[in-house]
């Protein structure tokens, strides 16, 4: 099952190049799946360890580990470098591979695999005119209305506008990181869209102001050329 998914998705296949630090699409070469016996009692600790071992160069950039706890007990844990795949993309993964693992073992699963639309190769190579054309259309769409943010200072506004500015890190306790991630994951969300959309709500509390114009990059770009491609496309 794993090695059909690898495969279907292009990023379990990546592995970073020493020679120029740049990213290689290997075929032919099968996934290794390291499968190894461990007491119930110590899960956590091998989840823990093997989640923050390292990746090497030239090794995959997605990895699998096998947990045989009893001969009916197993656990799955694929791994995959931020430079390739994020959470939503491990998901799209891990219910694939489900979906071959039922239809090999005679299960029916609940849809099947329909094939991806699109590769990474084509997410890269999207028009540029397209781009181009996306930008116009939010500078035409805003133009000169975007709403200028009146949050409340020490000191007037300067006159002439200037860059010039700081930060203040205020860490977030882990019991509250935790809460937020559990919470998310239950909307089938991801916590930066919780943490964004807590931080659009402070800001809106500190101006009063009903339109604010808010926005935050993001490790997807949109289009029917990029539709089903599991891979950071950044936008």
């Amino acid at each position: 099952a794993i090695e059909i998914a690898a495969d279907r998705y292009e990023v379990m296949r990546m592995a970073l190049s020493g020679a120029s630090d740049t990213l290689e699409l290997r075929t032919g070469v099968p996934i290794d799946l390291r499968v190894s016996y461990c007491s119930r009692e110590h899960v956590d600790e091998r989840l823990s360890e093997l989640v923050a071992r390292p990746f090497l160069v030239g090794d995959r950039l997605c990895r699998a580990d096998l947990f045989r706890i009893s001969d009916t007990d197993h656990i799955l844990l694929i791994v995959g470098h931020a430079l390739v795949v994020d959470h939503n993309g491990l998901l799209a993964i891990m219910g694939d591979i489900e979906k071959i693992y039922r239809m090999a073992s005679g299960q029916k699963p609940t849809d099947m695999l329909r094939p991806l639309p699109s590769s990474i190769e084509s997410a890269c190579n999207w028009p540029s005119a397209v781009r181009a054309e996306q930008a116009d259309f939010w500078i035409k769409s805003l133009g000169d209305s975007v709403p200028r943010l009146e949050l409340p200072t020490d000191w007037p506004r300067q006159p002439i506008k200037t860059y010039k500015g700081g930060q203040i890190v205020v860490p977030i306790p882990a019991t509250m990181a935790e809460r937020v991630a559990s919470w998310a994951c239950s909307q089938d969300m991801e916590p930066a869209s919780v943490w964004f959309a807590s931080f659009t709500a402070l800001i809106h509390r500190l101006t009063g102001q009903p339109d604010l114009l808010t926005g935050i990059e993001s490790d997807r770009v949109s289009g029917k050329a990029t539709e089903g491609v599991v891979a950071r496309t950044r936008d």
